[in-house]
């Protein structure tokens, strides 16, 4: 009688120790699953932020954080072609330091790459956030003005170039202000490309130069 009460207790015993341990090593395994599983999104997550990061550094110039030549002539046929297509005005402009040589010869390139700096800078907080400014090369910058008529931005450059000319740079050889010479012109009904923009600022620019610097030029399409 015993014996028949025994065995199905002991059964009992082997039964929930099985289902204990069972449950135990389904356990440890949720955890280790939901372990890897965290582990994985943050891989992924890291590889979205390096890609990110690859993406930004592939599209801006290294020193000033602004877009460099790649990726601001792909925003500016999109923003001509854009005009062209819906109407409105556009204007863009170029912009060069003035004798920015004598800066690196006299306090040095690292100097030199603070002030490129600085005038990122003040584009940055100067113009609005649908403007696309752009290192062209060196001391040369480029910006566009989407739904901007040519006068609007000769007021637009010359606020910045006061600004320029009004700010000091502080570097450790040295203290310094720059000026800055600036073309302006306004999109034609008869460009085909922004090229075609920006030649006719590249000859203000130039303009503005012959006539002494630190200064806005505006070339009107209709002068030819």
């Amino acid at each position: 009688l015993g014996l028949m009460f025994l065995v199905p207790a002991a059964t009992g015993l082997f039964v929930a120790h099985r289902f204990q341990t069972n449950h135990r090593i389904a356990f440890a395994r949720l955890l280790e699953a939901e372990a890897a599983n965290a582990r994985l999104e943050r891989e992924i997550e890291a590889r979205k932020e390096l890609e990110a990061e690859l993406k930004r550094q592939a599209a801006t110039d290294s020193l000033t954080g602004l877009n460099n030549r790649r990726r601001y002539e792909a925003l500016f046929r999109h923003e001509f072609r854009r005009t062209k297509r819906y109407g409105g005005r556009l204007s863009l402009f170029v912009l060069d330091l003035d004798h920015f040589k004598q800066v690196n010869d006299n306090y040095g390139h690292s100097a030199g790459d603070t002030a490129l700096q600085k005038l990122a800078d003040l584009c940055r907080s100067s113009l609005r956030e649908p403007d696309i400014i752009g290192r062209l090369g060196g001391e040369e910058f480029v910006v566009l003005l989407p739904d901007t008529g040519g006068s609007d931005a000769y007021n637009v450059a010359d606020r910045l170039r006061k600004k320029i000319s009004e700010t000091e740079i502080k570097t450790d050889h040295g203290r310094f202000t720059l000026t800055a010479t600036i073309g302006v012109a306004e999109a034609s009904p008869d460009d085909k490309e922004i090229e075609d923009l920006v030649r006719r600022a590249d000859t203000a620019l130039y303009k503005g130069k012959a006539y002494g610097r630190n200064r806005v030029s505006i070339q009107d399409f209709r002068d030819g």
